[in-house]
């Protein structure tokens, strides 16, 4: 049981360095934090997950919708529901893992946008994977098994690339306006990041000691016409 939770919390862990570093962010979180935060992530998460899988094996294997149908008067919209629900399910659970987990302020309307792209993707190759097992199980019975285990590690990579990826889109949305400069901040020389510090402490310096409101980090992008990301790294 300790070695399952271990487990789990390294791979929360890699995935949040994963998503630090699509936002640039150097920063983890402190010991106390990835504690509470990770037992989130760990009960809600994996829940929706399960349920959405649960409920796409349900209506795919057709026990579901044959329940539904039989219920008088509001059949076909319980049964509309119940296919859009794991879609829905996804969706809530990949915007709250591109909102929460990221060690910064990730717009809720932002991690949404990512979050229903990257979990209808998910939805596909979910389709799709579910099709070939099935497929391969019913051409041979005997190398249908050994063919499964390649099936679900293929499944389970092209997932995490569409987690990636919904991570993404997720940024480009939050950075809309400056996301076409973040190409060229992979480019720029030490000096001009020594440059940008020096800048950075002057503005912030000027702000405290005039008790002005304080910067955010999409303000001093614009200020300094410089990417976002560059500015986390910084």
């Amino acid at each position: 049981m300790v070695g399952l939770i271990a487990t789990a919390i390294s791979v929360i862990g890699n995935i949040e360095l994963s998503l630090n570093r699509i936002w640039g962010v150097q920063k983890t979180r402190s010991l106390g934090r990835k504690f509470s935060d990770y037992l989130s992530v760990l009960l809600t998460f994996p829940i929706l997950m399960v349920a959405a899988l649960g409920l796409i094996s349900s209506i795919q294997s057709g026990t579901l919708v044959r329940s539904i149908l039989q219920i008088p008067g509001m059949s076909y919209l319980l049964l509309l529901l119940a296919i859009l629900g794991p879609y829905f399910l996804i969706w809530i659970g990949l915007t709250f893992l591109y909102s929460y987990l990221p060690n910064t302020t990730v717009p809720l309307r932002s991690a949404f946008f990512g979050g229903v792209i990257a979990g209808t993707l998910w939805q596909f190759t979910q389709w799709a994977y579910i099709h070939f097992q099935v497929g391969v199980a019913k051409y041979n019975a005997i190398y249908g098994a050994f063919a499964q285990l390649p099936i679900f590690l293929v499944w389970l990579y092209l997932s995490w690339i569409v987690v990636l990826l919904g991570a993404v889109i997720t940024f480009a949305h939050q950075n809309i306006k400056t996301y076409r400069k973040e190409v060229l901040g992979e480019a720029v020389h030490h000096a001009f990041r020594e440059e940008l510090s020096l800048k950075l402490l002057l503005l912030i310096g000027k702000s405290f000691y005039s008790e002005g409101e304080a910067w955010t980090a999409e303000a001093l992008s614009h200020k300094l016409d410089v990417p976002i990301r560059l500015l986390n790294e910084t």
